[in-house]
């Protein structure tokens, strides 16, 4: 009898391996759950360039009763400038072929300034000039100021726009107008004191800038 067990046993064992039985597995732990996105930051506001506001000391009196003389961009036929262009009263232009100068219309942005005059075209300085390009010249019959009716060619930034005297030891600088970033509605005036008769030029220290009128007084 333990025989016959014995040789059952064997039997069943070597079925076994031949079957390549093997232990069970222990089942798979479950999946962790996905990790819920996170939030899209909000989307930065845009930020808008500070409205422009006139020093009313730069205003010219509406009362003046002196001398005056002027160049007004209104004046002018619209042309690119690719060299000196000679006008009224001792203003003229400066402009080469690579650094022109544009006379422009406004076309439909009529433009205001604060004492009321309306502008349909202006003068446009390209970008930074000096007393041989991109410079608007102007003759001072004697000490007064010079009114500079401008603004920036760009809506984002404004630019500087220097005031220089042409004399025979060299370029004297006189002064500077701020030029604000273009708003489609207004022109900033700005005034610089003209200590004596002389040659003067006005010139943008960088980039565009919209020249729209010169009043001497």
């Amino acid at each position: 009898m333990k025989k016959i067990l014995v040789v059952f046993i064997a039997l069943m064992a070597i079925l076994c391996v031949a079957c390549g039985s093997k232990p069970a597995e222990k089942p798979a732990a479950p999946a962790a759950p996905a990790a819920a996105p996170a939030p899209a930051a909000p989307a930065a506001a845009a930020v808008e360039a500070p409205a422009f506001v006139q020093d009313p000391a730069a205003i010219p009196a509406s009362d003046y009763s002196g001398d005056e003389k002027f160049l007004s961009a209104n004046d002018l036929k619209t042309w690119t400038l690719m060299d000196r262009k000679d006008l009224d009263d001792g203003f003229y232009i400066t402009a080469n072929a690579e650094k022109n100068v544009v006379i422009q219309a406004q076309g439909s942005e009529v433009l205001t300034a604060a004492d009321g005059q309306v502008f349909d075209k202006r003068i446009s300085l390209g970008g930074s000039g000096n007393a041989d390009f991109r410079s608007v010249y102007f003759t001072a019959d004697k000490p007064g100021k010079a009114y500079i009716y401008l603004m920036s060619s760009s809506k984002t930034e404004a630019r500087t726009l220097l005031v220089s005297q042409k004399t025979e030891d060299g370029i004297v600088p006189v002064g500077q107008v701020i030029a604000p970033i273009y708003d489609r509605k207004s022109v900033a005036i700005g005034v610089v004191d003209i200590p004596d008769a002389g040659e003067y030029y006005v010139a943008s220290k960088k980039s565009g800038i919209y020249v729209y009128e010169i009043l001497l007084r």
